[in-house]
């Protein structure tokens, strides 16, 4: 019976058995874990702040209800 290898869950590629001897619950090949380690990180403030900025005056595509005078 042979091991299979398993697949990088990023790229798809075959994770290297060194890497998995170094770390057995690697889901990620070391240029896909490069990759992540070099993206800028999003702190929680700043999704607050995104946030804020959509709910405030963001119109993502519909209609701006908050201007429209109740008709009688």
């Amino acid at each position: 019976m042979e091991d299979s290898v398993p697949a990088c869950s990023e790229c798809g590629e075959a994770i290297p058995v060194d890497r998995l001897k170094a770390r057995p619950d690697a889901t990620l090949c070391v240029d896909c874990k490069t990759k992540l380690a070099k993206r800028p990180k999003i702190t929680s403030n700043e999704k607050a702040e995104k946030v804020k900025k959509r709910k405030k005056g963001g119109n993502r595509g519909g209609v701006d209800l908050s201007r429209i005078k109740e008709i009688r």
